[in-house]
């Protein structure tokens, strides 16, 4: 049950970032993001961010955000100012999904363009690019102690990335469609992706999304 709407947004909700302790969010909406008191449950910002934004991160404790645009381009945002500090040229196409590391001052980022890169988030440049999807990358997930990742990609799979040697360790294969999302246990080495069967429409629900996969002894196990 809905505890209260948020009216706003003039367009899809495409991300959202939340602080529960504060109780603020962010969304994108279009070409903007929207700041937002829950409490008050108001707006209380809007940036223009140029084109539509597909993914955001933000670091509550200094309210300052990261957020990736469909026309491939990164903004650093203050968000106290409601001022975007640095844009860069982040992908050649559509910026999908992105981890960001706030403490050490890394992240990283998918794209449409079929790659994953690595980015010095104090120098704002990119320090590394990950190539082996054959179409575009629209989920990540990171552990940045390992310097492990996984992706999941409109190809169908799901692959374990080394950052450090910056290799593809493993291709999980199995999904029936795009990966549309994604979810590891590290310590385990396990991975859920969810796929949609019949791109764009979403699959029946009696019809399974998630995939499994048993692998050697040693390797992963994706469901």
């Amino acid at each position: 049950m809905s505890l209260f709407q948020l009216s706003g947004n003039d367009d899809a909700v495409r991300c959202l970032a939340v602080d529960w302790d504060e109780m603020c969010a962010v969304s994108s909406s279009s070409h903007v993001l929207n700041i937002w008191d829950l409490e008050q449950r108001a707006c209380i910002q809007t940036l223009e961010a140029g084109s539509a934004v597909l993914c955001v991160s933000v670091d509550w404790s200094a309210w300052r955000a990261l957020s990736g645009s469909d026309d491939g381009s990164l903004k650093l945002w203050n968000l106290d100012a409601a001022a975007c500090l640095q844009t860069v040229p982040g992908h050649l196409k559509g910026i999908r999904c992105m981890s960001v590391d706030w403490q050490d001052n890394r992240f990283l980022t998918g794209s449409d363009d079929k790659t994953l890169k690595q980015w010095d988030l104090e120098h704002f440049v990119c320090i590394r690019t990950l190539k082996g999807h054959t179409d575009a990358v629209w989920c990540l997930a990171v552990d940045w102690t390992s310097m492990r990742a996984v992706s999941g990609s409109r190809d169908e799979t799901l692959k374990l990335w080394d950052l450090d040697a910056v290799t593809c360790d493993q291709t999980l294969k199995g999904h029936l469609g795009a990966v549309l999302c994604v979810a590891v246990d590290f310590g385990q080495s396990h991975a859920v992706g969810d796929d949609q069967l019949d791109f764009p429409q979403r699959p029946s629900p009696s019809s399974p999304t998630r995939r499994s996969h048993t692998s050697p002894a040693g390797s992963w196990i994706a469901e």
